[in-house]
């Protein structure tokens, strides 16, 4: 008995790893936001935090942070990103009620910048085993690192504004810094975050759905950046072959099942299959992918993957002890 349970263990592992979803799958199902090429406006972006270049009005502003908690913050936050031929340019505006209040008491390189007012910026490229952490506060004072690696020093540019009811940040981060050249059709994780001082006890909000342990550090709770030229139905493709391949794993198991086992995952399997269909041909007959229905399509994909993963190994281990 004990050597039969051994195996049925040893077996649960193996499929758990066997039937996990694809990296990128797994770790960002989340937010999708395009940034967008203002490589003819480049030139004309000083770095002084107001935010009135042409360029921004290019740019797409998001909205929507969040809490911690899941619920609102008290006072909103919105970014934009644009790039050019050498260069990210991140723009922040947040929003406060209490600017006299505001906290920045770091001003030194490097400091301990996350306990004053500030944004922080993830990023997570392809050919990144891990991320590029960027913190800025309201004074300017900027800290890096890469991965928690605080050693790392990298080349980048912030400025910040402050008017009666906000505060903005604009960022510059060359490509080269976070050693990467940039490929127009690529997805990279990448998070906007906040923390307010300003009003009491502290507010921690962020772009990007929150998930797990690792506080903002975590690149599992990091959205997508795409970039122009970006192919969703080529990206997504992928996943769905992945999740067929399951799908028709799981059919063949259960003609070697028992009659009863057979019946008990039958109808569910039929129901992906069918679901799997849908999400077909939703993608081969949409033509435009706004960011929000690519975010609503990868969650739709990931939540049906993740039920078929636990069917392949509930029935592996029925079948395992017939």
């Amino acid at each position: 008995m004990d050597e039969k349970k051994y195996i049925l263990e040893f077996m649960l592992i193996f499929l758990s790893a066997f039937f996990s979803l694809p990296l990128h799958l797994e770790a960002r199902v989340h937010e999708f936001y395009a940034a967008k090429n203002v490589t003819k406006c480049e030139q004309g972006i000083t770095l002084d935090g107001k935010l009135e270049e042409p360029a921004w009005q290019k740019g797409e502003w998001i909205k929507g942070f969040n809490l911690l908690s899941g619920e609102k913050p008290s006072q909103q936050t919105e970014f934009c990103i644009v790039y050019g031929e050498k260069n990210l340019y991140i723009g922040i505006k947040c929003y406060e009620e209490k600017m006299r209040y505001l906290r920045a008491k770091i001003q030194v390189h490097d400091g301990q910048i996350w306990l004053d007012d500030c944004v922080e910026v993830f990023f997570s490229p392809p050919e990144c085993e891990s991320y590029y952490h960027f913190i800025v506060n309201t004074i300017g004072a900027k800290y890096e690192e890469t991965a928690g690696n605080s050693t790392w020093n990298g080349v980048w540019d912030a400025a910040g504004f402050k008017d009666k009811d906000y505060w903005s940040m604009e960022i510059i981060i060359p490509f080269s810094t976070i050693d990467v050249s940039l490929k127009e059709d690529s997805v990279w994780g990448m998070n906007v975050c906040r923390a307010r001082y300003s009003s009491g006890p502290t507010e921690y909000s962020y772009w990007s759905t929150f998930v797990g342990d690792g506080g903002f550090c975590n690149p599992e709770s990091f959205g997508n950046l795409i970039f122009e030229g970006f192919n969703p139905t080529a990206y997504f493709e992928t996943d769905l072959n992945s999740l067929n391949e399951k799908l028709v794993t799981a059919k063949n198991m259960l003609k070697k099942a028992s009659p009863q086992i057979a019946k008990q995952y039958k109808e569910s399997i039929s129901a992906g299959t069918l679901q799997m269909s849908e999400l077909k041909r939703f993608l081969i007959q949409k033509e435009n992918f706004t960011t929000t229905e690519m975010g609503d399509f990868s969650r739709r994909l990931a939540e049906l993957s993740k039920k078929t993963e636990t069917i392949l190994r509930r029935l592996s281990i029925k079948l395992l002890l017939e």
